[in-house]
């Protein structure tokens, strides 16, 4: 190829190579090969230089740069073990300082735990003493609060009792007294208008006569019973009284005369009740008269008076008749 083209990588350039010694051992050599032309004849002369000594020294000088870079090695850890045995000296004088020291803490905390344990024994007796103490105050609590129950239950059923008839279960009068005042500035507050529904039972005595008491006071419980069906919860029923009764109705906004008639009106029904059977069947009903807060009245007594004048008109127009304050005023006029 280099005579050819008289390029090559080989001719004019030197290269290190494994050469062979005519007893088999191998060596290291530089082989160069140089090109000439005589006449018309290319030669090519390749000079073989053996490399063993040159080797041998190379290697010679990097052992003696390991061996003079471990000298200095030795040199810089000479240094830093006398740097560290000196500082391991401070250290252990540091350490037996520490050793007295603490040998002086040990004795100190031994005497420590000592009083700590008789402190902790006086402790113990004292949290002994005092759970008991928890134990019956504990037990007394709970007896007193069992008492408590039962002072606040009878409490609370004196209270029931006080302000509430026994034979109906419906508020008697000094509950309306309690809270027809408190409706009346709720009602005023918020601007809207409070119903009240004075009813008296017609035609009652003939049932206690006629069938007894029980009966009778079976009938009332019945009463009792539609009127609180023909309210709402809002609504308050109570019993005035033997066979009178009332309810205060809490009118929305926008609610007024109307509305406590509608509701007058289907109290009246629901009292349209029959007692007894055969011949000693009794029809009874009830006479109602209404008020209406801030119309007819602007305080309790007035808007009771004004209901109750409206009921006895009803009973004298025929009983189970429904009449409203402001029908008395129009007649009046």
């Amino acid at each position: 190829s280099y005579v050819e083209t008289g390029e090559g990588q080989i001719v004019g350039a030197g290269r290190e190579v494994q050469a062979m010694r005519h007893n088999g051992d191998i060596f290291p050599a530089h082989l160069h090969i140089a090109a000439t032309v005589i006449g018309d004849k290319h030669y090519f002369v390749g000079t073989l230089h053996d490399l063993t000594e040159h080797k041998e020294r190379d290697v010679l000088k990097a052992q003696e740069t390991e061996l003079l870079q471990f000298a200095a090695d030795m040199d810089a850890s000479q240094a830093q073990y006398e740097k560290e045995a000196s500082m391991m000296r401070d250290l252990a004088e540091e350490l037996s300082a520490d050793k007295k020291r603490l040998a002086e803490q040990e004795q100190q905390l031994r005497e420590n735990e000592a009083e700590l344990r008789n402190y902790i024994l006086d402790i113990e007796e004292t949290r002994h003493a005092y759970e008991k103490q928890a134990s019956e105050l504990a037990e007394q609590t709970e007896q007193l609060a069992v008492e408590k129950e039962k002072v606040e239950a009878s409490h609370r059923v004196i209270e029931f009792q006080a302000l509430h008839d026994a034979l109906t279960n419906l508020g008697n009068r000094a509950l309306l007294v309690q809270d027809m005042p408190k409706m009346i500035e709720k009602a005023k507050a918020e601007k809207t208008a409070l119903g009240f529904v004075y009813i008296d039972l017609d035609n009652f005595k003939p049932v206690n006569d006629g069938l007894g008491h029980d009966a009778g006071d079976d009938h009332l419980r019945r009463v009792s019973k539609a009127i609180m069906s023909a309210v709402s919860d809002e609504d308050e029923a109570v019993r005035l009284g033997g066979d009178e009764f009332a309810a205060l109705i809490a009118l929305k906004p926008g609610q007024g005369e109307q509305e406590l008639t509608a509701i007058g009106q289907r109290l009246c029904q629901a009292l349209d009740i029959s007692v007894g059977e055969g011949d000693k069947k009794i029809e009874t009903g009830a006479s109602i008269g209404l008020a209406l807060y801030p119309r007819d009245g602007v305080d309790m007594d007035q808007i009771i008076a004004a209901a109750d004048k409206a009921m006895y008109e009803a009973k004298r127009r025929g009983k189970g008749q429904v009449v409203g304050a402001d029908e008395l005023m129009a007649g009046a006029e």
